[in-house]
């Protein structure tokens, strides 16, 4: 590539005394060492900017929505599809009971969870959601669509009840699976809204 003279001369160039041997340097964190968690974040980037994970949708009419986080992030799990319902554990070939864990009567998705279930739709009237649960244009065949619909066409504070309730349906579910404690759908349509309505006077 160079002649042994130039080659010779390149040799004999004295180096910078700053520089120092080469090693690995993990560009996510400022000390260089990799993480566990700033790993998870660069995974997570690169899932959500692939098309392969893209799901279209209103996003940006979630994380608008007039609720705690907590609520808000239940309804990205939701439609992401990350919601671990009996039908998303058998999908992922766990074996478990596939009736819902609150009425026992029908295979338990999103939308029984969360739309069709009877304590579910008797705490949309509880929480006084009743027109937007019944909505003819909220009448999508899944609880994603469902919930994009009512981000595109709800203010961001009804979006935001409709979170704090999902989020209470969801709880209410949990505490039965794991504890065999339910509450009536009248006591969790009523605390979804006063839980809503205390969050929302302190942060309008």
């Amino acid at each position: 590539l160079f002649s042994k003279d130039a080659s010779e001369r390149i040799l004999e160039t004295p180096l910078v005394s700053s520089v120092r041997e080469d090693k690995v340097f993990w560009e996510e964190e400022r000390n260089g060492c990799y993480s566990v968690k700033s790993g998870y974040k660069l995974a997570m980037r690169y899932i959500i900017s692939s098309d392969k994970y893209h799901v279209a949708g209103n996003w940006n009419g979630i994380w608008k929505a007039q609720a705690p986080h907590k609520a808000r992030h239940l309804l990205w799990h939701l439609c992401r599809g990350c919601l671990l319902t009996r039908y998303r554990l058998l999908e992922r070939r766990v074996k478990c009971t596939l009736n819902c864990p609150v009425c026992d009567e029908e295979i338990e998705d999103e939308l029984h969870i969360f739309f069709r279930c009877a304590v579910a739709r008797d705490s949309w009237c509880a929480a006084g959601l009743t027109s937007v649960l019944h909505n003819a244009a909220y009448q999508q065949s899944n609880a994603m669509d469902r919930i994009f619909a009512m981000c595109s066409n709800e203010s961001n504070d009804t979006v935001g009840r409709v979170a704090m309730l999902l989020w209470c349906i969801w709880h209410n579910r949990n505490d039965k699976l794991w504890n065999d404690n339910v509450q009536m759908a009248s006591q969790i349509g009523r605390y979804a809204f006063d839980v809503w309505k205390e969050w929302y006077s302190v942060h309008q």
